[in-house]
């Protein structure tokens, strides 16, 4: 949400002010270079902010163990002959009373159905911008 308010206000910044400007550059004829200055800053700056921020986002990476419960197979929205499969596995993390589908990557070898392993992921909840969590490596 915040990256998309800095998104609208650097474009509100692109799309207003250049009206603004030729409103009253029609009306009074000032210097051109300063109002070019005040047109551009604003949206300037608002992009640079977001670049910033957006550059210092880093993967947090969580440890949990669990009971592996199944394995399921998805495929991706879209068009039926680019849809791509990808793999989850539900785990029952201990101490908790739900389970949790964590997005598999192809390279990981399966564990069986029933065994209590430990493992490495990428949670969506501290990492916001994943759309889902993702199993890096499975500790033994």
């Amino acid at each position: 949400m915040f990256k998309l308010l800095f998104i609208l206000g650097g474009l509100l910044c692109l799309i207003v002010w250049p009206l603004i400007y030729v409103l009253y550059y029609r009306e009074h004829k000032t210097n051109a270079l300063m109002f070019y200055t005040m047109l551009f800053a604003p949206a300037a700056i608002l992009w640079g902010i977001f670049y910033m921020l957006s550059a210092q986002q880093q993967d947090m990476t969580s440890d949990a163990c669990g009971v592996i419960q199944n394995y399921q197979i998805y495929r991706t929205a879209g068009n039926p002959n680019s849809r791509k499969p990808f793999q989850r596995v539900e785990i029952l993390f201990d101490g908790a009373k739900y389970s949790k589908h964590l997005r598999v990557d192809g390279s990981l070898i399966k564990k069986d159905v029933g065994a209590h392993v430990c493992f490495e992921f990428y949670d969506r909840k501290k990492n916001p911008h994943m759309t889902d969590s993702k199993v890096i490596t499975w500790s033994d």
